[in-house]
């Protein structure tokens, strides 16, 4: 069991030798580089490890012909707008996915310091990660709505937009991962209140992400708000945590479909949290049938972003490692 789950087990070390060793110093010079290196080599490895120890391999779904037609050619899209701030949704399906969306944004070139994870604060406080994640500049919560509210737009402020690099915001409104159990609850929550009931999916939670996307357009940082469906053909439904990946550790196939969700009819109506809860359900239940459809579209292989660099800086990080350790 051990030996499926070693890639993880180092890079949690990784993790933890790259926060002392390049973000600490990183924060105390207050040099920038510093800190977004690893970000980026971690980004690298993960990549590698997923596609050749538990061969992972992404497919996204050709909607609307999206790879035949160059003005709709999606992963231009995906980095259009530098100046912009991009919002994706996902659901949540296994214990790694944040882990799993590292790996499918680098298919779109977009940067490890260009994403930004919804996290929650206590991070902050553990060995190695919470200085990697101190550096950077994620969104921390601490799942008090009360509390998170103002911490959220400030931090959404402090995300620097330039014409150099693009941002965005990953989010998954369901708050935890998928079981069957909770999917049995969440369908009976839905009775219940009289709310969309999901084949696939759980409840999401929308104040957080009503919060976001207004005060991303208040401060005109707003770009593309986009709906991420990951389906793991062998944990539909069904939860996938680190014990499930020691048992039957090739993750295999994923298939993913990815929409740019039209929310001009919203838009004038922003304000109201209400009315955006009512088009985010209704939006989540689509999302709810294109998994329940997933099988009749056609799909397209992604591949990694490869470097040599990031093979260097791994190889050096890790006698680094060594003799910290």
């Amino acid at each position: 069991m051990f030996i499926k789950i070693l890639p993880i087990v180092l890079f949690i070390y990784l993790v933890i030798a790259s926060g002392y060793i390049i973000s600490l110093p990183g924060i105390l010079l207050n040099n920038q580089t510093f800190k977004n290196i690893p970000n980026n080599f971690l980004q690298y490895y993960l990549c590698y490890m997923f596609k050749h120890f538990y061969k992972l391999t992404y497919y996204l779904a050709d909607i609307n012909n999206i790879f035949n037609d160059d003005k709709n050619n999606i992963f231009d899209k995906m980095k259009e707008n530098p100046d912009k701030i991009d919002v994706v949704l996902c659901n949540h399906v296994s214990t790694i996915d944040f882990l799993m969306l590292i790996y499918y944004l680098n298919c779109f070139q977009i940067a490890g310091h260009g994403m930004k994870f919804i996290l929650w604060d206590n991070l902050l406080y553990k060995p190695g990660i919470g200085i990697i994640l101190y550096a950077q500049t994620d969104i921390k919560i601490k799942r008090k709505w009360e509390d998170d509210r103002e911490a959220i737009n400030k931090q959404i402020d402090n995300i620097n937009v330039n014409n150099n690099e693009k941002q965005v915001i990953l989010i998954f409104p369901e708050g935890t991962r998928m079981t069957s159990d909770k999917l049995v609850s969440a369908q009976q929550f839905s009775k219940d209140n009289n709310l969309p009931i999901y084949n696939n999916l759980q409840v999401p939670k929308t104040k957080g992400t009503w919060t976001m996307i207004k005060q991303l357009n208040d401060t005109n940082k707003l770009g593309r708000v986009w709906d991420l469906s990951l389906i793991m053909p062998k944990y539909l439904r069904k939860s996938c945590y680190i014990s499930d990946l020691a048992e039957d550790y090739k993750l295999g196939n994923v298939f993913t479909i990815l929409r740019e969700l039209d929310i001009k009819p919203i838009m004038n109506d922003l304000s109201d949290m209400t009315k955006f809860k009512e088009w985010f359900l209704q939006m989540w239940k689509d999302k709810d049938n294109l998994i329940d459809n997933y099988k009749t579209y056609s799909y397209k292989k992604l591949k990694i972003n490869k470097s040599k660099t990031n093979n260097m800086l791994i190889i050096s990080l890790l006698l680094l490692s060594i003799l910290l350790l």
